[in-house]
C-alpha cells in the first residue's frame, strides 16, 4: 500500500476518483492493443503513454500490481523493436505484457 493515510476524506475522495479512472485508462489500451500489435506506431504510442503514466502513478494510489505491470511494459517499450519491423517473438510478449496489465487494471476496478 501507498505510504498515504487514505483515511482523511480528502484523500480517500482522491483514491476514489483515481480509481473510478481505471475503466477508462483499460478501454484505451484495449482499443491500442489490436493496432499495435499488427505494428501500427501510434497504437504503440498510445499504449506506452498510458503504460508511462500508471507506472508513475498507480502505486502513489496503492495499486502497486498496476504499476509493476505498466512499468514492465514500458521497459519493454523503450527496450525493444515494435512496429513494422517487430518479429513474431516480440509481438507474442508485447502482447503477454499488455495483457498482464489489462488483467491488473480491471482487478483493481473490482476492488
Amino acid at each position: 500500500m501507498s505510504e498515504f493515510d487514505f483515511e482523511s476524506p480528502g484523500l480517500r475522495e482522491l483514491l476514489m476518483r483515481y480509481q473510478l479512472s481505471l475503466p477508462a485508462k483499460r478501454l484505451e489500451i484495449e482499443s491500442a492493443q489490436p493496432r499495435a500489435l499488427a505494428g501500427d506506431e501510434a497504437a504503440t504510442v498510445t499504449i506506452k503513454r498510458c503504460a508511462h503514466k500508471l507506472a508513475g502513478s498507480a502505486a502513489s494510489y496503492g495499486f502497486e500490481d498496476i504499476s509493476l505491470a505498466a512499468a514492465r511494459l514500458d521497459d519493454w517499450l523503450i527496450a525493444g523493436a515494435h512496429g513494422d519491423e517487430m518479429p513474431g517473438q516480440s509481438r507474442i510478449q508485447l502482447a503477454s505484457l499488455i495483457q498482464a496489465l489489462i488483467i491488473a487494471l480491471s482487478k483493481a476496478e473490482q476492488q
